[in-house]
This record gives structure tokens, sequence and C-alpha cells, in this order.
């Protein structure tokens, strides 16, 4: 017979008095293995496993995961490429720091995910005017709609982050890639590479995806060396991790950010596409301890996905799923949104209304025939508050 679960509520995920009440009541339970397949819940899991003596990412390990400028220190020691940057406490502190960086530069938070309030300044008189927009002090709007995003320390406004943010070297990419590991005990599972059809900053808030690479590549194997050592350098020996990296327009090779959990959106779903491999059901294996049964099969061809977007409002028509699966080379279609739901419209990497699959014989085929597929989806919306 299947067992069901409780569920406890905690107000935020970084409020370490509340998780330790819950150490009791877990250990009385007998819990053996704690898991989190979300950004925001990392440190929250490994100071759970710390108190309870179990197994996986260790809390000053998660902290170097999950704080930008910690995990670039560490990164730097093992050799890692990153582009350069420096913690700033205030807003006035970026053009002096821009001007040795050199403009223009990006500004990130140091605890956060899917690119919320990361900023593209071009230069000082486009840095005064979004100073003067208030940027740097407003909360993402993404709170408003889904408040459980919010309930951690690493979306409030930039200005109010009491160990500062960061500003970051801005760096021309001519390609970016994402990396999906697990390894166990220190041994590698699996290091598998994809690419982003556009780079993410480039279109964050219209579209996202990405698409299978053929490990034989060069691409690939850059990508996954890169990310097999990043991992390495911040303490991941059991575990998932999910490495974003660069390739720039001057031939460089850079890591970008790296999470200790798999990536996240349709990732899942594209492994699972491209190689056979159920993650989450690996997730719950790790934890348990249970044999992993894992087989790394690429299959002919390349699978990609790309998101449908939805304009914010009520959602009064739109394309029927059926249509989007008669569609060339379309393998797969995930609808989150269908008529009469409100949609917040993209955020960051963030609230598609769906997503669709593509299967072709090259990287480049199957992410034209996926954008095919997407632009096809037609929503109407009427422009209601949405809640």
């Amino acid at each position: 017979m299947r067992q069901g679960f409780d569920a406890i509520p905690i107000d935020r995920w970084d409020d370490y008095t509340a998780l330790a009440d819950l150490v009791s009541v877990l250990e009385a339970r007998g819990v053996i293995g704690i898991v989190t397949e979300d950004e925001r819940c990392i440190r929250a899991a490994a100071f759970l496993r710390a108190c309870l003596g179990l197994g996986g990412l260790t809390f000053e390990d998660a902290i170097a995961f999950t704080d930008k400028a910690i995990m670039k220190e560490r990164l730097r020691a093992y050799r890692v490429p990153v582009a350069d940057w420096r913690v700033v406490t205030s807003p006035a502190a970026v053009p002096d720091v821009a001007e040795e960086l050199g403009w223009p530069v990006i500004v990130k938070p140091r605890v956060g995910f899917s690119a919320i309030n990361t900023f593209v300044i071009k230069d000082y008189q486009h840095f005064a005017r979004v100073d003067e927009e208030g940027v740097f002090s407003a909360s993402p709007s993404i709170g408003v709609q889904h408040p459980a995003l919010t309930a951690t320390d690493g979306l409030g406004p930039l200005v109010d982050a009491p160990r500062g943010f960061l500003v970051e070297e801005f760096v021309d990419i001519a390609a970016e890639f994402h990396c999906e590991l697990m390894v166990r005990g220190g041994e590698e599972i699996y290091c598998l590479p994809f690419v982003y059809p556009t780079p993410l900053l480039k279109n964050a808030g219209v579209t996202v995806g990405s698409a299978h690479i053929p490990l034989a590549s060069e691409d690939a194997e850059q990508v996954r060396e890169i990310s097999r050592v990043s991992a390495f350098a911040l303490g991941l020996r059991d575990g998932f991790a999910h490495a974003e990296v660069f390739r720039t327009s001057d031939g460089r090779w850079l890591l970008g950010e790296i999470g200790a959990r798999p990536g996240g959106a349709q990732v899942p779903a594209i492994m699972d596409h491209q190689y056979g491999i159920g993650v989450t059901r690996l997730s719950a294996d790790l934890a348990l301890g249970a044999d992993l049964e894992v087989t790394v099969e690429e299959k002919d061809g390349s699978v990609a996905w790309i998101t449908i977007p939805a304009p914010t409002g009520v959602i009064v028509s739109m394309t029927d799923e059926r249509d989007l699966r008669a569609l060339p080379g379309v393998i797969d279609v995930h609808m989150e949104l269908c008529v009469g739901d409100s949609a917040s419209g993209p955020f960051g990497s963030l609230a598609y209304a769906g997503y669709v699959f593509c299967e072709a014989e090259s990287t480049a085929e199957a992410i034209a025939l996926a954008r095919s597929a997407a632009d096809r989806c037609r929503i109407t919306v009427v422009h209601e508050a949405v809640t």
C-alpha cells in the first residue's frame, strides 16, 4: 500500500529557528533522507541533514553553492574561469566598480534564481536612469502572484541585501549551455550537456528552452569538463548539479553559475526524452540509499524544448493542445494554463503558459521545429487584474 506524507509548513525557508524545531519531529518519524529539487531550499535541506546526521551536501557547501560571491571565490581557487566581479553594499558604488571592470556590467543578488533581479547596466547614463526609476529598491513583482517564491532571503530589493549584491563583468556570450550532473560517493553517474537556443539574459521574459548537443562534440567536451571541476570544487560528492557554461565571442569558456540540484523548468523532461533518465526517481533513490539503475544511452537525433509565453491577463482563448501535438516534429506538449486561468506574464525564466518538445536529426533542426510549434500557439487575454 502506498504511504501518504504530511506537509509541515514553515513561513520562510531561511528561518533556522523554525527548521530546528522540525528536527525532533523528523527524527521521531525515522526520516533517513532529506532531498530538494528547489534552489530556495538547498540551505534548508542541508541544515536539516546536518542536524539529523544524514549524508548529502553539507551546510558549508550548500552556502558555497547558493552565495554567488562565495561560489566564485571557491571556483577561482580551483582555477575555474569565471567572469570578474565585486560585491557592493550600495547602488552608489556601482559606477566606480563599472569603471574598474568596464561598462557594461551585470548586477545580481548574491542569493537568487531564474535571473530574477538580474540586470545589465549599459553605461553611467543607463545606471542613473534605472536608479532614479527605483530598480535597486524594488521587490520582484512575481512575489505578488507567487508568494512562496519570496519566502526566502534571495528575492528582496537589492538595496536591502544585508551583505550586498554583485556587480559582475559583462561578457559577450556567443553560446550558453547547461550541464546536468549526478554523482554518488564521488563517482559520476552522468554528466550531460545541453545548449540554450538563445543566451538566457538575452531572451528571459520572452522565451527560453534548451536542446541536446551530441556528447562527441567539442562543445560538449568543454562544457562537461568545466562542470565537473566546478561541482567538485564546491563540494558535491553525493547529489545533483545544474551548471551554466558560456562560450564567449572571443573564444573563452566560463562557468556562469552552478546549483546543487537538478535543472528546473523542463530539464527533467528533456532528460527523459533524450536519455530515458528519470531525475525525480533517481533523487529519491539517492536519498534512500537505494541501488541506482542508470544507463546513459544517447538516442539518435536531438530533442529540444521551448516555452510558450502568455501575455498578462485572463485567458479567453488559446490553441488546442491537440493541434500543437499534430505539428511537425512535436513529441510532447506540457500546458500549464488553460482558458479561464490568470496569466502573470513571463518573469525571468518562470511563469510560462506551456512547453513544446520537438525531435529532429540535428540540434539546430530540433530548435527550429520547437520554435515554430511554440509560435503556432495563439493565446488571447483580457486585461483584468491578475491574482
